[in-house]
């Protein structure tokens, strides 16, 4: 008889004092992915790139998430999100849209974690703009898709991982 563990086992290589291989232990936490994509329009407010946003809609595939750009010279661009977060910086234009883009509900497509998508109250034009976006905030959360993801216990966060290491210079 054959018995189904619901409990997954690494193997974390072997000690350096016995030989032995040793069990890994991973930190679990649920990831927020949104299926629903987010129509936001900008509007710049200097030459050079700074822009506030003026209203944010969910629509309903996220592949089709867009940026409605209103520029100062009365002329609009319409930039897919894709095109954005794949844009090789030749065109300087773009890259403080997207920073503006990463401070309202457009996150949700650039962040594989919708929990962590807050509207900050600074990159909106009006306080109305933002008080949408925050309640439209909670219809994305509950629209969104969940998953598990482990990540190894004791695993470097960045550079470093806050661990005391040594480096030889010569």
């Amino acid at each position: 008889m054959v018995f189904a563990l619901g409990i997954t086992l690494t193997l974390s290589g072997c000690a350096e004092d016995d030989g032995h291989p040793r069990l890994m232990e991973y930190d679990e936490k649920t990831v927020h992915e949104s299926t629903k994509g987010v129509e936001t329009e900008l509007e710049e407010q200097e030459p050079g790139g700074e822009y506030l946003i003026l209203d944010e809609r969910m629509i309903d595939e996220k592949e089709d998430s867009r940026a409605i750009v209103h520029n100062l010279d009365g002329t609009a661009d319409t930039l897919s999100f894709s095109s954005l977060a794949n844009d090789d910086g030749s065109n300087p234009r773009y890259s403080p849209m997207r920073a503006v883009l990463m401070f309202g509900l457009a996150r949700s497509f650039f962040n594989p974690n919708m929990g962590n998508v807050r509207p900050d109250p600074s990159y909106y034009k009006t306080p109305g703009a933002y008080n949408k976006s925050a309640g439209l905030r909670e219809d994305m959360m509950s629209s969104s898709r969940t998953r598990s993801v482990r990540t190894p216990k004791g695993s470097s966060k960045g550079y470093g991982g806050g661990k005391s290491f040594r480096s030889s210079g010569g």
